[in-house]
């Protein structure tokens, strides 16, 4: 069980990201949440590290226009044990 935070920017909020984000990550089995940080959008996933390199790559080359990734951070975080994905509810200063 591995779990890792992406911070991702470029044209993700406003576009259906975080549902694109949603459908992939339980496509995969993955479990943890969506949110949107100014700017961009912050997802952690946790499972199987072979679905979290399968849900990266789909991350990469299905996302649709408009949405448009121009970075993503990664990095490894200690595992929560959830039991489900979660998009986590933006503000209105999440727009930025």
């Amino acid at each position: 069980m591995e779990r890792v935070r992406l911070s991702v920017q470029g044209i993700v909020q406003g576009v259906g990201f975080r549902p694109f984000v949603y459908r992939t990550a339980v496509k995969h089995g993955l479990t943890g949440c969506s949110r949107n940080e100014q700017g961009g959008v912050v997802i952690e996933i946790e499972g199987d590290p072979a679905c979290i390199q399968s849900f990266l790559h789909d991350l990469q080359t299905e996302v649709r226009t408009p949405a448009k990734i121009s970075s993503i951070h990664m990095e490894k975080i200690p595992p929560l044990g959830e039991e489900r994905f979660v998009i986590q509810p933006g503000s209105v200063n999440d727009f930025v």
